[in-house]
Parts: C-alpha cells; structure tokens; sequence
C-alpha cells in the first residue's frame, strides 16, 4: 500500500466514523434520556459480540466498513461515554463532574487494555478465530457488566430532572436543539 493510499483509507475511515458513529451519538444519547439506559447497554453488548464475529467472516475491507458502520458504531455509543454519562447523572446530584470524570476514565482504560489484547489473539491464533474468540471476550464481558446496571436510584421519579436546571422550551423540537 502506497502512502497515498494509506492516507486515502485513513480519511475514508475518518468520514465513515463521523456519519456513522457521531451522528448516532445525538439520537442514541436523546433515546437514553427516555428510555432506560439497562436494556440499550444489553443491546449494545449484544451488538459489540455480533460486530466483532461478524468481522471474522469478511472479504473485503468494505465489509468491515459496513459492520462497523452498522453494527460496531451503535454499539460503542450504546455502551460507552454516552450511557455512563446519563446514568452518572441519574445518579449523582452532588460531586456529578468526579462521578462522570472517574467513568469516562473507566471507559478510556478500555481503550488502553483491549487493542492489546486483540492484538495478543492475533499472533497466536488466526485472524478469524481471533476475532471469534475477542467477539467471545466481549461477549462474556460486557453483558453481565450491562446486566448490573440500574437505571435509576430507587423512588426516582422515571422522567424527574435531577441536574436542578429547566429547559427554556421543553416543546422545542429535536432539530432546532441540534441546530
């Protein structure tokens, strides 16, 4: 691969990211806001373990464009900063900042500690069972951590605002929020 082709893929891959995962942030996060958080980090578990076994039966690197654009991008929304976020603030009314400061580093460790190790599988086994023994991995992993969650304290109120602040038009629709 020439220079100027690693640059081409790494910008395609660079579009891709932005329309098919920081687009799905806005609408996963304003679905999180009024539904719970629980099922949608199972679905995102789920999701993450289809996502990286059906990465063991591309041919193509369009494949995995689109399974990551369809299948790996939600899931990361599903069960990263965003979902921690919302329930950190279910949760926390005092000291929100630390709470979500000390999850968001939580979630950072797994970028730290999972390319490693996915890159360990690579060089003892396959590519393909690699990623069949990692969608495993994930599998194993982060469904019973999603299974944990509680999406709100006990007595909270299903809708309640617990941040103290008030929309200035809460009938305003979605697109003039998002600009």
């Amino acid at each position: 691969m020439s220079k100027l082709e690693f640059w081409r893929v790494l910008f395609e891959l660079s579009l891709r990211n932005l329309f098919s995962h920081k687009l799905k942030t806005a609408i996963v996060g304003s679905l999180m806001d009024r539904r719970s958080v629980r099922r949608m980090m199972i679905a995102g578990a789920l999701l993450l373990s289809v996502g990286y076994a059906a990465m063991s039966l591309i041919t193509s690197f369009n494949h995995a464009l689109i399974i990551f654009g369809l299948i790996m991008a939600p899931a990361g929304v599903m069960l990263g900063p965003v979902a921690t976020t919302v329930l950190i603030s279910r949760w926390f009314t005092e000291k929100r900042g630390a709470a979500i400061g000390i999850a968001i580093a939580g979630v950072a460790m797994g970028t730290i500690v999972f390319p490693p190790l996915l890159q360990s599988l690579f060089d003892h086994f396959d590519w393909r069972t690699a990623f069949q023994l990692y969608a495993l991995l994930m599998l194993v992993l982060a469904l019973p951590a999603a299974l944990l969650v509680i999406d709100r304290p006990a007595g909270s109120d299903q809708g309640a605002d617990t941040s103290g602040a008030k929309p200035a038009n809460p009938q305003a629709p979605v697109r003039v929020i998002l600009g």
